[in-house]
């Protein structure tokens, strides 16, 4: 298969709506302009003491006013899309004499690469040069388990090349489910995962978060929480993250910083398991605004849009990584309103229950 055009221009969008553009960069910060811009596809699995399964995609150089455009075809990407149709990829912006990077994941649609939220990946996304913040270091919490560590490290490990150190599990929070009075419901997930999950990086300086990795897979299996009146908590379940390893060289960085190591944890796969997380307290659905009430007998079923994004829902390697997961055929709510005429049945959000991000219940 053809890889994608090198050096693309916005002239990538045809008239009648199809598009190949994955990355549309808009710079913000000091010296956006002439940076050298590297997009490729990334497989987040890992495999112990390997080079990360990498395909350079594009190269551009930004503009006097630090926008870049890169496009890639999708027949070229078969080897990296996952079973529910999602591409991972990370972009690199040489800042300062190093790379900064950046992760991200894309839908084809049949006519365009989409982000999470359904927007065109022709919708610029902003990245600053300035240096990373610290935002993402861990608190102490809950260990990792079921850890495996490369023997050794790789021999020839090649400069400015990602690798594969170690892996581990750990609980993540996938949502939460609120019931009211006189009433079960379900949140299941599965039969195939679907979440974004942050990738975390560490430049010598601590780690923040640089985007996000989609996870996706083709099990035939599921969780789900079953749970009765007045129920109200984060829920968890647990997936395997892959610590990476880079040492900077003459292809990514000047001379000054040969030999430096970054870090990066990434979201590999969903491994199963459930767990009740925190309990969620306020007071729900008081107010009229985006509140609906049901009839005693009733079911209630919610499978579409996102859902809450959830910071510091998990750590991993001291890495604190935020988590959204998509309400779809693959995670859904459902709702069972019971017989008792005298109590009402609510059910409420923001603005809507059709569309917020958080279903409450009283």
């Amino acid at each position: 298969m053809a890889l994608a055009v090198v050096g693309v221009t916005a002239s990538q969008a045809r008239a009648d709506g199809y598009s190949t553009t994955v990355l549309s960069m808009q710079l913000s910060g000091p010296d956006v302009d002439g940076r050298a811009v590297v997009v490729r596809a990334v497989d987040n699995t890992g495999s112990r003491g390997a080079r990360q399964v990498a395909q350079v995609l594009a190269t551009a150089t930004t503009s006097d006013r630090g926008a870049a455009v890169l496009a890639a075809e999708p027949q070229a990407l078969a080897a990296f899309v996952d079973d529910t149709g999602w591409v991972n990829f990370e972009s690199q912006v040489l800042v300062d004499g190093e790379p900064r990077f950046t992760s991200f994941s894309r839908r084809w649609t049949g006519t365009d690469w989409a982000d999470r939220d359904g927007r065109p990946a022709a919708v610029p996304l902003t990245m600053s040069t300035a240096a990373p913040t610290v935002t993402a270091e861990a608190p102490a919490g809950l260990a990792m388990t079921d850890v495996s560590v490369a023997r050794q490290a790789s021999r020839g490990e090649v400069a400015c090349v990602w690798y594969d150190d170690s892996a581990g599990n750990a609980l993540t929070t996938i949502g939460e489910f609120h019931t009211g009075a006189n009433t079960k419901g379900s949140f299941t997930y599965g039969s195939s995962s679907d979440s974004d999950i942050g990738v975390g990086y560490n430049y010598g300086r601590g780690w923040s978060v640089g985007g996000s990795g989609h996870v996706g897979n083709s099990r035939s299996t599921y969780i789900r929480f079953n749970q009765s009146s007045n129920f109200h908590r984060q829920l968890r379940s647990t997936f395997q993250y892959v610590h990476w390893h880079l040492t900077l060289g003459p292809s990514c960085a000047s001379a000054s910083r040969w030999g430096q190591r970054y870090q990066k944890v990434t979201p590999s796969s969903w491994q199963s398991g459930s767990e009740l997380g925190p309990v969620v307290k306020g007071s729900f659905c008081k107010s009229a605004a985006g509140r609906r009430s049901f009839a005693p007998n009733s079911d209630f079923y919610r499978g579409s849009k996102r859902a809450y994004t959830y910071g510091a829902a998990a750590k991993a390697w001291g890495a604190s990584l935020s988590a959204t997961s998509g309400f779809s055929k693959f995670v859904d709510m459902n709702y069972h309103f019971g017989g008792n005429k005298k109590v009402r049945h609510y059910l409420c959000g923001r603005p809507d229950i059709l569309s917020s991000k958080i279903i409450y219940a009283r």
